[in-house]
């Protein structure tokens, strides 16, 4: 390598790297040396929420199966479809598009169920929750024990002839 090419190589890292520290040091977000501030806090105080999506599968009685894995949601993945229910519920006609989503959902879950010949049960409705908590993030350990209110929002049921 000629000391040319070195001595860029070397200035360009030092400039990254003393962006980066600048902004850190005084607490700055100046892009492309962000210190990605929207993961360096933790919320604390509450109420907090979460969305939750989940099917319907028959029993005695019928029970709830989180929806969140590829398996269930693809090709969503649930931080995308998340965010995608989240703009759908700032619309003024939120409760129209809601339903044809997770119409969509329901749909897309039962073909891939069907293609794959799948022991899974078939979908006999689709929930969407928003979940409540009080203090720490819902992510944390037995956050289950912490809710405080879990809403439903929408709900989509299969036809009887596809169950």
């Amino acid at each position: 390598m000629s000391a040319r090419r070195a001595w860029v190589a070397q200035t360009a890292i030092l400039v990254v790297l003393g962006g980066s520290l600048y902004c850190i040091a005084t607490d700055t977000e100046y892009w492309p040396f962000s210190q990605y501030e929207m993961y360096s806090q933790l919320e604390r105080s509450g109420p907090m929420s979460d969305l939750q999506l989940v099917g319907v599968v028959d029993g005695e009685p019928p029970s709830e199966v989180p929806m969140k894995g590829p398996s269930t949601i693809r090709p969503f993945d649930w931080v995308r479809l998340r965010r995608a229910f989240q703009r759908i519920l700032e619309q003024p006609d939120s409760a129209t598009r809601l339903r044809v989503a997770l119409q969509d959902c329901l749909v897309r879950y039962e073909a891939r169920r069907v293609a794959r010949h799948s022991r899974r049960q078939p979908m006999r409705a689709v929930r969407l929750y928003r979940l409540w908590w009080d203090g720490v993030s819902p992510r944390a350990p037995r956050s289950a024990d912490r809710i405080m209110r879990r809403e439903l929002l929408a709900e989509v049921v299969a036809p009887v002839e596809e169950i």
